[in-house]
């Protein structure tokens, strides 16, 4: 296997990574409601496209390309500077019903562009198209991977967990599918919430099996590797004080 690898330029987590990616995976990325997942998948196209001038493409399903330029705005990041020099490319393919879905068209897009990086934000896209056929979402989903895989491109897809919990975490049939999986946690410290990562599982690299603090400011996701949760501490000392 070559050295290689693919840098999210998101910053502290290439170093959480043992790198970066290795080229042509397939990530899951999943989460809670407000846990960052889009702000990471927004962040890995842009940076993507900032620091390493790679095309990449964001495939939203419940919002507008307005709304994620908005998004984006806010963070820092003026989107359509990146798509005036055909850097990034926003596709919209709402779930609503008599809505013109076709991955077939994403995958058009993709090759005509010459995209090397890929965010579908989310699952929920495969998941409005083949509801409960479980056999043929897994197939579909897996399909398109190797599409985006043919064309030497990262994928990152973003997908809604409810059981967030860090020792409660539970797997469907298609996580097994992906090449890794990055788990997005908020995390109750008393009154408040503490946004956490954790690096499940990631095919070809040396990654950290700790639980990392991650803050979201202007410039996107930090994520903080020398620091330990505070909403872990008791647990990691016993619960017990001096």
């Amino acid at each position: 296997m070559s050295d290689e690898v693919v840098k999210t330029g998101i910053k502290g987590l290439d170093e959480v990574l043992g790198g970066g990616f290795i080229p042509k995976a397939s990530i899951l990325v999943s989460g809670g409601p407000g846990s960052g997942k889009s702000i990471f998948g927004l962040q890995f196209i842009i940076e993507g496209a900032r620091q390493y001038g790679e095309a990449g493409v964001y495939v939203t399903v419940e919002e507008t390309a307005d709304d994620i330029r908005f998004y984006g705005k806010r963070l820092g990041w003026n989107i359509a500077d990146f798509e005036a020099k055909n850097l990034v490319t926003i596709i919209e393919q709402p779930v609503q019903e008599g809505s013109l879905i076709s991955i077939d068209y994403i995958v058009r897009i993709v090759r005509e562009k010459n995209a090397k990086r890929v965010v579908l934000d989310s699952l929920t896209l495969f998941n409005y198209m083949y509801g409960q056929q479980t056999t043929t979402l897994k197939t579909e989903i897996l399909r398109f991977i190797k599409a985006m895989s043919s064309f030497g491109v990262t994928l990152v897809v973003i997908s809604e967990r409810h059981s967030t919990g860090i020792d409660d975490i539970t797997f469907t049939s298609e996580d097994f599918i992906f090449t890794g999986i990055i788990l997005l946690l908020k995390l109750r410290i008393q009154a408040s919430y503490e946004r956490c990562l954790s690096v499940i599982k990631m095919r070809g690299v040396n990654h950290s099996l700790r639980v990392h603090p991650f803050k979201i400011s202007p410039g996107g996701i930090l994520v903080l590797t020398d620091a330990k949760p505070f909403a872990l501490t008791g647990a990691e000392d016993g619960g017990q004080s001096g």
